[in-house]
Formats: C-alpha cells, structure tokens, sequence
C-alpha cells in the first residue's frame, strides 16, 4: 500500500510540488471535497478538506477509500484504476485513451521509486 501511495502521489502532485490541481482536486493525492466527505462517511473519521494537504492524513484517507472500495491486497493496477476512474458510484465516464495513460504514468513512477529505493 505504501508503494501504491507513493506512485499515486508522484503522478498526481509530482510528489508535492503541484498541489492544486483541475475541478477541486487539491492536496498530495489530487482529492476533491466529496472523497473526504466519503473518507469520513466510511470511517466515521472527522477529516477536513485542509488535510488533503498533510501527507500522513492524506495517506489515512487513501488507505480508506482503498481498503473500502477494492478487495483485501489489491494490485497497484487496481488502486490506479480506482484513483483515475472513480467508484462505481462516479459520474466519470470510462476514457480508454486517459486509463491507458494513467496507467503507464504509474508504471514509469513503480520504476523510478523501485530504483530510488532498490532495498524496499
């Protein structure tokens, strides 16, 4: 999970530098307001959209909405695929051409941390 993280954080922020992104995305993982309303709904926690900004909060939120919506280990793929496309309860439509970019940019990050970090 931290390497799916990490990957995530890398192609969504460039690992903290671009912490604002497009249609309310914000923070280190490029959340919107509804995922931390759902971190909250799931977990009972009390996050607030200003956490998106610290790194250990965001990760809690991540582990949250991933532990919720895919099964027990899931594959870095999987945790992408939820992190470009949305739940099923999303009004993302399915973009081939987008998924398949996505997914390639959290194959090149999973090298560059990899080789950064070649022990673990």
């Amino acid at each position: 999970m931290i390497l799916a993280f990490a990957c995530i954080v890398r192609v969504e922020s460039n690992d903290g530098r671009y912490m604002h992104g497009t249609d309310g995305c914000e923070g280190w993982t490029q959340m919107k307001e509804i995922a931390v309303d759902d971190c909250n709904r799931i977990s009972g926690s009390h996050f607030r959209y200003d956490d998106r900004y610290d790194k250990a909060y965001c990760q809690k939120m991540f582990e949250i909405l991933v532990g919720h919506y895919l099964p027990k280990n899931p594959s870095l793929e999987q945790i992408a695929l939820l992190w470009c496309r949305g739940t099923k309860k999303s009004k993302k439509r399915d973009r081939p051409a987008r998924v398949v970019e996505y997914l390639q940019k959290i194959d090149a990050a999973r090298k560059a941390i990899e080789n950064e970090n070649p022990l673990g």
